[in-house]
């Protein structure tokens, strides 16, 4: 089985600092035992990005940008990253027009559109309500 990981969960696996980081590392190794596999796309590295630089004081980890770096560049190793097909902008305005998606929900649509277009097995993220009006298999990881 192979699943997505979203910020979330891709940035508290590799943050020690993150209160849900023991969890979360011994739910993922341990389901990666039994032979799933957990990739990220880019939208995942961006918001990383995103979230690793900016100050902890609007919730970021408040790092630099060499820390970010270093931080997705080691996690990248441990999690294969997806390219994002050419078709994928056609499937989430699908997606977005089709589901009434508004505001910051156009991120959790273009996730959706990415598991669908890799024939994914679903998404792990600690937001599992955001993703099932899109008909995609949304675990938390102490559910995998």
């Amino acid at each position: 089985m192979r699943y997505v990981l979203d910020t979330n969960v891709f940035l508290s696996y590799g943050l020690s600092s993150r209160t849900d980081h023991f969890e979360i590392s011994e739910a993922l190794d341990q389901a990666a035992e039994q032979g799933k596999v957990f990739l990220v796309v880019p939208q995942i590295v961006a918001e990383a990005w995103n979230v690793m630089t900016r100050p902890i004081e609007i919730n970021g980890a408040g790092r630099s940008p060499f820390e970010a770096h270093s931080l997705i560049t080691g996690l990248l190793f441990a999690f294969p990253l997806l390219p994002d097909p050419p078709e994928l902008t056609v499937r989430w305005l699908e997606l977005a027009a089709l589901h009434n998606v508004r505001g910051r929900q156009v991120h959790d649509a273009r996730l959706a559109a990415l598991v669908g277009f890799h024939g994914l097995d679903g998404i792990v993220t600690n937001n599992a309500d955001d993703f099932k009006r899109f008909g995609i298999r949304s675990l938390r990881p102490s559910e995998i």
